[in-house]
């Protein structure tokens, strides 16, 4: 098992209104500790949040993020991963050895 940091998209509690007819949708992220069988990322591509995001305290547009399929019999799950994909797949390698 390796351990990763994933950056999510938290659920909009509220949409902003400002005035008739506009509202603007935040894409919001925070961030969790996830733990990940190495055998079971079938894809690593690199990922770059929406512009305009707000990311968490801490997190910069400018860090290398990692998106990952994992996948488990018939189902795949798509996770986002803050660490760059050379680094991540260098764990990744370290870990199987």
């Amino acid at each position: 098992m390796i351990r990763l940091v994933e950056i999510y998209k938290k659920s909009p509690v509220a949409k902003h209104s400002y005035g008739y007819g506009q509202s603007i949708d935040e894409d919001r992220y925070s961030l969790r500790e996830v733990y990940c069988n190495e055998s079971a990322i079938s894809t690593m591509r690199e990922w770059t949040p929406p512009e305009g995001s707000l990311l968490p305290v801490g997190i910069e547009t400018s860090q290398n993020f990692t998106s990952i399929e994992i996948t488990s019999g018939a189902s795949c799950k798509t996770l986002f991963i803050v660490k760059g994909i050379e680094h991540l797949n260098e764990d990744i390698q370290g870990n199987l050895l």
